[in-house]
């Protein structure tokens, strides 16, 4: 990796992309298009791609979805498990997919490194969003391979394991955002991330990002302990009383600092 960065603008977004690694159901990619950026969104699940592309072109908005499953294996498709309840749980590994009750249906899917998909705009992207049931640690892996690191990033339940690789691929400093009070979060007047627009985020978006989130930048050392406290606490309790009582949490980190 060569020790290269990039200064995104604060005002000016229309020549800078963010990634959505795990689109969903678009309510991310959507947001970042609002905010004036060019988005490039990955999912794989084919229905959910369909219908994020038909939305965002209706919409008038500048979204790239790539309907590919992000892999490293040799396979130029791979069997994705869709929850037949919860789109959410869909997943490569199908154990991961499979909980609860609903069952799964499985389809082939064509898969991509997304190292090979980004390398091209690599130095004019301002922020990865990476949240795929079971393969986020490949995602940012393969994001770690470029040459210039977006300037920020960010992934779902990150624990001690990313946080060491962030801080290998040069990232400064860190924040954990707990998804329960995305609905609540309002955007900053002075956001230095693109248009100022008029936003409600659902719960499960990934939501605010960047200088956007509450709360002040972290250190390494302490987002270490704080990366070991939550894993504590959660390692404590059983099934999903965590989640539904204190939150899940998203990291993430920003390259200067």
């Amino acid at each position: 990796m060569i020790d290269q960065t990039v200064k995104s603008p604060s005002v000016s977004p229309e020549s800078w992309y963010i990634v959505d690694v795990g689109m969903h159901v678009g309510s991310d990619s959507e947001y970042y298009a609002k905010r004036g950026f060019k988005v490039v969104a990955f999912e794989a699940n084919p229905v959910l791609a369909d219908e994020g592309k038909a939305r965002f072109s209706e919409l008038g908005l500048d979204v790239d979805v790539r309907n590919f499953a992000i892999y490293d294996g040799p396979e130029e498709t791979i069997d994705f498990h869709i929850h037949l309840s919860n789109s959410q749980w869909s997943s490569i590994k199908e154990s991961l997919a499979s909980r609860g009750e609903a069952g799964t249906t499985m389809v082939k899917v064509r898969t991509a490194n997304l190292a090979d998909q980004l390398r091209p705009i690599q130095d004019k992207i301002h922020m990865v969003k990476i949240d795929i049931e079971g393969f986020d640690y490949v995602a940012l892996e393969q994001i770690a391979s470029l040459d210039v690191m977006p300037q920020y990033i960010s992934v779902e339940n990150g624990g001690k394991w990313f946080l060491n690789l962030f801080a290998k691929m040069g990232y400064k400093k860190f924040k954990y955002s707990n998804q329960m009070y995305n609905a609540a979060t309002t955007i900053p007047w002075k956001s230095p991330h693109g248009k100022r627009i008029e936003h409600k985020f659902d719960r499960h978006s990934s939501g605010a990002f960047g200088e956007d989130l509450p709360g002040r930048w972290l250190t390494l050392e302490e987002a270490d302990n704080l990366s070991e406290a939550i894993d504590l606490a959660r390692s404590k309790t059983k099934g999903d009383v965590w989640a539904q009582s204190i939150g899940w949490f998203d990291m993430h980190a920003r390259l200067d600092a």
